[in-house]
């Protein structure tokens, strides 16, 4: 085994067996992915696999500490009902042993995670469906007031000619007016 940061003085060939031996070797802690005994180090982590869930990282610190962080209880896998060390989840780390004190609920929060995300996944395709359909009729509005503009326009010149027509009889009518005021008095 190497480990995965070979700078900070960290043994470069390790035997297998050194892996999960609650043996800090590395530097990085690469070597005890499945125990605390690389605890306090920022850069360690322990993978819960939560089959049936979410696989999560918890910090190393939070292993054997008799807090269930993994869904799975892999996390307290040296714990047991009465507190004594048990020698099947030595053998076996990265799962947790009959006798840990977690129960597995991993189904229960993956059902749970699961309905959610499909929940949100319903929402986001019927807000994406909502929004093509706004976007499409937004297109054709477009397009129809489009329409629209170009026929005022087209309309505009003429309409402005017979407003300066309107305009020259009016005036025309006033003329008139005024200068019939004008001999009747």
């Amino acid at each position: 085994f190497s480990c995965f940061d070979q700078a900070g003085g960290s043994v470069a060939g390790l035997p297998l067996a050194a892996v999960n031996d609650d043996f800090c070797d590395c530097a990085d802690g690469s070597d005890e992915p499945g125990t605390g005994a690389c605890a306090g180090q920022r850069t360690t982590m322990f993978y819960c696999a939560n089959e049936g869930s979410v696989a999560a990282y918890v910090y190393a610190s939070r292993v054997n500490d008799g807090v269930c962080d993994c869904c799975d209880g892999s996390d307290e896998w040296r714990s047991t009902a009465d507190g004594a060390a048990d020698s099947q989840a030595r053998q076996r780390p990265h799962r947790p042993s009959r006798t840990t004190p977690c129960a597995d609920t991993c189904r229960q929060e993956g059902s749970e995670i699961f309905k959610e995300r499909a929940k949100r996944e319903a929402d986001l395709v019927s807000g994406i469906k909502q929004r093509r359909t706004l976007i499409d009729a937004a297109k054709v509005n477009t397009a129809k007031m489009s329409k629209e503009l170009e026929a005022l326009r087209a309309e505009l010149p003429v309409l402005e000619k017979k407003e300066a027509e309107a305009e020259e009889v009016m005036n025309a009518a006033k003329e008139k007016a005024k200068a019939e005021k004008a001999r009747a008095a």
